[in-house]
């Protein structure tokens, strides 16, 4: 069996991208099932959180993948082992150091065109999740997957700071609307929800003066 992620189609990368947002956004779509529907798959609610935690788990390495995507050729010039290493923050250290602005910017998209045609796009302040707070989610989802050593001192106990539904938000914020910059300076921008067809869609898109992001239509 192929997996449809897999090196084996040779798909071009901003496709790719776009197919790791559709599959994290399937995974949201899931998870809020749970957690605001109150669906329940596995019919007991410690079970339910665990089912949760490994579609927070996976989402977080597509997320992580993508940008792998994003910068593939830099990064296997510069690691022989490029489609070997799974480590998550291994990954996100690596590809920093290729492309410091490698994380997503989440913007607000425009409606509109102005005069000129062009979508001016603004940058989504705060609410968002950050780099370091994916790694301590990474983390946190790491905590309730794996089984607690029954000789580990004190009883078992998982403080997640904010509630998966508030996690949950934030990972949505950051990626409903949001571009990155590769190293050759070009941006993708990128819409979760296409009015047309619901899919993740990807545009080329350049920097207007004053830092601001347009999209020409």
């Amino acid at each position: 069996m192929v997996n449809k992620l897999s090196p084996g189609h040779k798909i071009a990368p901003i496709s790719l991208y776009c197919t790791y947002m559709d599959d994290i956004k399937a995974r949201i779509n899931r998870i809020n099932k749970i957690i605001v529907v109150g669906h329940s798959p596995m019919k007991s609610e410690p079970w339910d959180t665990e089912v949760v935690f490994l579609f927070l788990r996976k989402s977080l390495e597509q997320l992580v993948f993508s940008w792998l995507v994003a910068n593939k050729d830099a990064y296997a010039d510069a690691h022989k082992d490029f489609a070997t290493n799974w480590k998550l923050k291994n990954l996100i250290k690596r590809i920093a150091a290729l492309n410091e602005d490698f994380y997503p910017k989440p913007v607000l998209f425009p409606e509109h065109a102005n005069s000129n045609g062009v979508k001016q796009l603004a940058d989504v302040e705060d609410g968002f999740l950050t780099c370091d707070e994916l790694e301590t989610l990474y983390d946190l989802s790491s905590e309730v997957l794996h089984t607690w050593n029954p000789y580990r001192p004190g009883a078992w106990h998982l403080d997640t700071g904010k509630s998966i539904a508030e996690w949950v938000q934030r990972l949505q914020r950051l990626l409903d609307h949001h571009y990155i910059r590769l190293l050759d300076g070009s941006v993708w921008l990128v819409q979760m929800v296409h009015p047309v067809d619901g899919k993740t869609h990807a545009f080329l898109a350049a920097p207007a003066p004053g830092g601001v992001t347009d999209l020409a239509t």
